[in-house]
């Protein structure tokens, strides 16, 4: 019995969360360098992208017909 292989997203998104973060991520990280901040490691952002992906998912397998 061969196992079905999944399909994974190459950057790795899971929902909509994921895709929030690959974005949101460089700026944040910017403002960190320009004025000496620590926003990136706020805990914010990560409540935000895990609500954002149990709310809006992106099944990777789901296939369009």
């Amino acid at each position: 019995m061969k196992k079905v292989q999944e399909k994974k997203d190459p950057f790795g998104v899971s929902g909509l969360g994921d895709a929030v973060k690959i974005v949101a991520q460089p700026i944040a990280k910017a403002i960190d360098a320009a004025i000496g901040t620590d926003v990136q490691n706020c805990g914010a952002c990560e409540k935000r992208r895990q609500y954002l992906n149990e709310k809006f998912p992106i099944n990777a397998n789901k296939s369009t017909k």
